[in-house]
């Protein structure tokens, strides 16, 4: 029985410490990031999806050129898998990271290092493993995996390689990495709180180290994901918070179903909208234990009556002057040449001495342009007497109706305006696709969508298409 025990337990030992060399990609990056205090951002992009959404085969003169540079590479490369990416910390102040890696599978080493060698590459081999190292760039090959390091300055790229290949036969990462992993979207972006904070050199600089403490053990196991998704007639950037308990605590997002501040915008066709609705003292309380003098150094940035502002709202001078009730809108609709005159609704709610404050203002306030309505609540401006509250609604374009309703709130329609009277730079002409933007944003996370005037076409598409036409003239005195 003793020896049998024995035998077991060796085979189970042995289990738990093999590796596994069969894992597809999608298990490969779960396995490196398993256990990794160090990356900051990983997830993916549906490369070969995104491509066929741009129709990329239609394009005239150039759909063969792009089809054949594609299909050489889809030769060797496992096309209908995505290209898998990690980003390791610290960042630096400008946002560089520390080491990049991406992750590719792949038909057959030999085949993809024979197209590279051709491009002008060159490999050096240990064992099954090819090696290439140029600038700041490191790439290995091995069975059917490739993969890039890419790291500033002087460092041993074949260790990097070697320890990440070895990371990716070690056992997956369960729970919420691995859903991350597994969302759909064109392009999917997770980001983990606790390893940002814990790779960050600063680390909060100024907090004791029992508040350090405190914060390392708010964010543990905290996570965001990020994804977009290019589909016929939109565009959609959707977020999804998997934050602690203790984070959530923390958090001042306030709903309001009903939709106050909305009420409070006077009525009209809103062709802008922005509303904030935040728990201004839980924001307060946050500010003052873990950002202390945070305020202070605003109100010396800003100065002049906006200093003065923060100093009459006391010991806590946001929650004090605000309650964290905000809205703006602005109307305007476009004549027969697509241009207009616009006008401004905006509404501020109150914190304990905001209405004194709005009150000492109001002489300034009230202009032939600008009329102010105060009362216990807030303030509301209006800027035409056609948009002041007179029994009506706001009304909002189709598929805002969220506005006002979530902690963060807002939507642009330009349906019907006269994009190219703007003179947008080349890179933001685009708009003029366009119908309408909105965005939603609470606690679990929200969503940014872009609204095509075409609902039948794929958004990349319709973009590419776009900029083909916009240089018509440049493509068609190129010679292939």
């Amino acid at each position: 029985m003793n020896r049998l025990l024995i035998f077991s337990a060796f085979f189970l030992v042995l289990f738990s410490c093999s590796k596994h060399e069969d894992y597809t990609i999608n298990q490969q990056i779960s396995a490196f990031l398993n256990d990794n205090d160090s990356t900051v951002l990983f997830g993916k992009v549906e490369v070969n999806q995104i491509l066929n959404k741009t129709g990329y085969k239609e394009i005239p003169k150039f759909g063969n050129l792009i089809s054949s540079v594609i299909g050489e590479f889809q030769q060797v490369i496992q096309s209908e898998e995505p290209i898998y990416f990690a980003v390791n910390g610290p960042l630096e102040v400008n946002g560089i990271p520390e080491t990049v890696y991406g992750f590719l599978a792949i038909k057959n080493a030999d085949s993809l290092v024979e197209v590279l060698t051709k491009k002008g590459y060159d490999f050096d081999k240990k064992d099954d493993l090819y090696l290439s190292q140029f600038d700041d760039v490191t790439v290995g090959i091995k069975n059917k995996t490739a993969i890039i390091v890419s790291k500033k300055g002087d460092y041993d790229g074949e260790g990097y390689i070697l320890s990440a290949f070895d990371k990716i036969t070690k056992d997956e990462s369960k729970g919420v990495v691995k859903e991350i992993l597994n969302a759909k979207g064109d392009i999917v972006i997770g980001y983990g709180i606790e390893n940002a904070y814990i790779s960050s050199s600063a680390k909060m600089e100024g907090l004791t180290e029992g508040l350090k403490a405190e914060v390392k053990e708010m964010v543990k196991d905290s996570y965001g994901l990020l994804s977009l998704h290019f589909e016929k007639g939109e565009a959609r950037m959707v977020s999804k918070n998997y934050f602690s308990p203790k984070l959530k605590e923390q958090l001042f997002f306030n709903k309001d179903e009903n939709g106050s501040i909305v009420k409070r915008l006077g009525e009209g066709n809103a062709r802008i909208g922005l509303s904030m609705n935040v728990d201004m003292v839980k924001l307060q309380k946050f500010l003052n234990k873990y950002s202390p003098g945070f305020i202070d150094q605003v109100a010396s940035l800003v100065g002049g009556p906006a200093q003065m502002a923060l100093m009459m709202g006391g010991d806590d001078p946001l929650s004090g002057l605000l309650s964290g009730e905000l809205g703006f809108v602005m109307f305007g609709e476009p004549d027969k040449n697509g241009a207009t005159v616009p006008s401004f609704n905006a509404y501020v709610g109150f914190g304990k001495q905001g209405k004194s404050l709005a009150q000492m203002a109001s002489s300034f306030l009230n202009r032939d342009d600008l009329k102010t309505i105060i009362n216990e609540k807030g303030v509301s401006c209006f800027t035409s007497v056609e948009n002041e509250p007179n029994g009506g609604k706001l009304k909002l374009p189709i598929g805002c109706q969220s506005f006002g309703k979530k902690a963060f709130t807002g939507f642009v329609n330009v349906e019907g305006m006269d994009m190219t009277s703007f003179n947008l730079s080349n890179e933001y002409k685009v708009l003029e696709l366009v119908k309408y933007i909105s965005f939603e944003f609470d606690e679990d996370g929200g969503e940014i969508i872009v609204k095509a005037k075409d609902p039948n076409v794929n958004v990349l598409k319709q973009a590419v298409d776009f900029y083909l036409n916009e240089f018509a003239d440049q493509i068609g005195a190129m010679s292939l």
